[in-house]
């Protein structure tokens, strides 16, 4: 006795969806700035360079610095003055000071045939005028005053008035004469020279070069630093080199980070493996991996979702969602939640579970097939105006995806839409001939199976 026509099976045409996470490598390959500071040192009222600071340590530093050519971005050289009266009376002398500090690094640039690169080069020269700072700042390190006068000092500094009658101040205290004008002041007559030199860095080419004969044995490890070699992992689309890197940076550091890399790479290995007995095989590499990672830094949202994922590969739904109820209460960053939210949406459509799987994939990133698995929810708790907006996207996003037509045409036979059901089979047919097959199998267009607009589209 026939109980029914067949069973629609439409619920199971979700994408499975596998996160692989790797872990920040920590190498910055953007450009980077080292400040190399240098003083320049004045007579007392004055803003001519002496020559004793051209020739002398200050002067050799500058001079053998513009020798090698570094990459130089800016220089900035701030001018000061140390706050007696006879100083103060000239209020452009910091000024003055940094800019004699500019033509002469721009006379030595000269020198050693730099000054092509000059304009490349930023000056920015200013000058500190009546300001304490400088001296607030000399009384933290020097030595030549003992505690109660350097407070004495401050006191003077901190109080009222204007800064010429404290200067005045300072000038009566017994000590300003012996530790104060003789080794305090002299050194805030100056003109202090910050320049951000370019970091050197390996180029990404010289980076996988290394890494490729770190990976397979022909060059020492040392010749990469960690991050570099992380970082090496990230320039390579080969899974194979991929997982020399990691290989070798397990043994170099055996870090969280390199276990959990590696096992990404064994994950991404698994999601296009054909073989089920290998598929597996490296699913069980890929969690050895995560279970080593998670060891060493115990609740990181990372290796969990990379856990679940592997879990939910081997279809172990029930153990994967456990993961992934974890995950969500560890910080995590944008990527990794929307990461999660992308597995847990379809393995909640497998479970039926639709309203909980719309949540969970609105919250994802916005790829193909987790759009895909979305207007598929939608569909199945009957959202039908959603759904079709859904795989509108979806076909969109990805031409050459035949399911995507396929459930477009299941979406309009629910909304009792011929023109469109037909329209979107053709386009799936023409992608895949073997719909053709399911398409007249299918219950979904059951009623439309002896149409001639329905028989055209599928031929």
């Amino acid at each position: 006795m026939p109980v029914a026509k067949g069973l629609i099976t439409t619920s199971r045409l979700v994408k499975d969806i596998f996160y692989v996470g790797y872990a920040d490598h920590g190498y910055n390959n953007k450009e980077e700035y080292m400040p190399l500071l240098i003083n320049f040192y004045f007579d007392q009222g004055r803003s001519v360079l002496k020559e004793s600071e051209m020739h002398g340590k200050h002067g050799k530093n500058l001079d053998a610095f513009i020798a090698k050519k570094n990459v130089t971005r800016t220089v900035n050289i701030v001018g000061e003055h140390s706050p007696e009266g006879s100083e103060t009376k000239n209020s452009s002398l910091a000024d003055e000071r940094a800019k004699a500090i500019e033509k002469y690094y721009k006379e030595r640039m000269k020198h050693y045939n730099y000054a092509t690169k000059a304009d490349s080069i930023s000056f920015v020269t200013k000058g500190i005028v009546m300001d304490w700072t400088p001296l607030k700042g000399m009384l933290d390190s020097t030595t030549y005053l003992t505690a109660e006068e350097k407070a004495q000092v401050l006191n003077i500094v901190n109080g009222a008035g204007s800064f010429t009658s404290k200067e005045g101040e300072i000038e009566k205290l017994p000590f300003y004469k012996k530790n104060i004008l003789a080794h305090i002041y002299p050194k805030l007559r100056t003109a202090r020279t910050e320049i951000l030199v370019v970091k050197p860095k390996k180029t990404d080419a010289e980076i996988t070069l290394l890494a490729k004969g770190i990976s397979d044995g022909t060059i020492k490890p040392d010749t990469l630093n960690e991050q570099e070699l992380a970082y090496a992992g990230t320039l390579t689309p080969i899974l194979k080199e991929k997982e020399g890197i990691y290989i070798a940076l397990t043994k170099k550091n055996d870090s969280w980070v390199s276990h959990n890399n590696l096992g990404a790479v064994y994950l991404e290995m698994a999601k296009k493996e054909i073989d089920q007995n290998q598929k597996m095989k490296l699913v069980d590499m890929a969690l050895g991996q995560f279970d080593i990672a998670n060891k060493k830094k115990e609740n990181s949202a990372i290796v969990v979702t990379n856990i679940a994922s592997g879990l939910a590969m081997k279809n172990m739904k029930p153990e994967a969602m456990v993961q992934l109820d974890k995950a969500s209460t560890l910080e995590g960053n944008d990527d990794v939640k929307k990461g999660m939210n992308s597995v847990r949406g379809a393995l909640e459509i497998k479970a039926g579970k639709y309203n909980e799987a719309v949540q969970s994939l609105s919250k994802a990133k916005e790829t193909p097939e987790v759009l895909y698995d979305l207007a598929l929810a939608n569909l199945l708790k009957k959202d039908f105006s959603a759904a079709k907006s859904g795989f509108a996207q979806v076909t969109s996003l990805a031409p050459n995806d035949a399911w995507g037509f396929y459930l477009s045409a299941v979406t309009a036979a629910r909304m009792k839409d011929e023109g469109t059901i037909n329209t979107n089979l053709k386009k799936a047919v023409a992608l895949d001939k073997s719909l053709t097959a399911k398409a007249m199998s299918d219950l979904e267009f059951e009623q439309y199976w002896n149409s001639a607009g329905f028989k055209d589209a599928i031929k």
